[in-house]
């Protein structure tokens, strides 16, 4: 049985992820002290949130 073949299976996916883009884009400010980047690398994190939040 493959549990990703189902036409919802994205979306079921995307729905129990825990958001914590924001947290971590604190935690990179406060590392940092940046607060903006010329270019991020979103690898295989799931659904893309961070991606379409522009890390």
């Amino acid at each position: 049985m493959n549990f990703f073949s189902h036409a919802t299976a994205a979306e079921r996916y995307a729905a129990s992820r825990p958001y914590f883009h924001p947290k971590a884009v604190q935690m990179l400010l406060n590392a940092t002290g940046k607060a903006r980047f010329s270019s991020a690398l979103d690898v295989a994190t799931g659904t893309g949130m961070g991606a379409a939040r522009g890390l």
